[in-house]
């Protein structure tokens, strides 16, 4: 049986709970006044909270909801600046193809004349003109980046301005299209080199993505 000191106790950690409860709303996004990189979007106590954690990453985690004392309601120019942080940490960048978080997954494409902005209505970062087109997050969901890179026999290729690798092997970019051409011009469905067989539809991917890096590049 509890003493009187135990339910007084426990009656001021309820009402305390409530008066953080009314002080801080729920579906809002607070920032840390103990650690600058910490943004969290509060959507309740011993709920999942998410945002950025204070080594500056994404994390979905019960964030700070035991120290909400230690939070002020963040500025939309603080969550537009964090949150555009993480996309660029996750990979969006000129040139991305992603799936959105919205509109069943439709594909979308980071165009070069495109800004990141932030609306605060439908807590959504998105390019282009309105918070409906190309959502790269909404309300905790980040959309999927599509993942190009070709891979052959298991390597997956690492690109650089001159060049293509595969494992130890190092190819230029031209010899590579020429090599496609040559293909063509053949008929050939496929190549020995060593002691690996490269299908010609490899082979066209990595000239497919050589041709789109270098167009994101121009």
């Amino acid at each position: 049986m509890k003493t009187i000191d135990e339910k007084i106790k426990e009656k001021t950690r309820e009402l305390e709970a409530l008066k953080q409860e009314r002080d801080f709303p729920f579906d809002n996004w607070y920032v840390s006044t103990v650690n600058k990189n910490w943004l969290v979007y509060y959507q309740g106590r011993c709920t999942t909270n998410y945002g950025v954690n204070m080594a500056g990453e994404w994390q979905w985690n019960n964030l700070g909801s035991a120290t909400i004392n230690k939070w002020k309601k963040a500025p939309t120019q603080a969550i537009q600046k964090k949150l555009t942080m993480i996309a660029v940490q996750k990979g969006f960048k000129p040139g991305v193809e992603f799936k959105s978080a919205l509109n069943n997954g439709v594909v979308r494409k980071f165009e070069k004349d495109q800004d990141i902005k932030y609306d605060r209505k439908t807590n959504r970062l998105y390019l282009g003109d309105t918070p409906d087109g190309g959502v790269i997050f909404s309300k905790g969901v980040w959309s999927e980046i599509i993942d190009d890179t070709p891979v052959i026999d298991g390597y997956e290729m690492a690109y650089n301005e001159t060049n293509v690798h595969f494992g130890c092997y190092t190819f230029e970019h031209k010899w590579v299209e020429d090599l496609l051409e040559t293909m063509d011009c053949m008929g050939l469905d496929a190549v020995s080199t060593d002691e690996h067989v490269v299908e010609y539809e490899d082979i066209a991917k990595v000239v497919k993505y050589i041709k789109k890096r270098k167009n994101d590049t121009k």
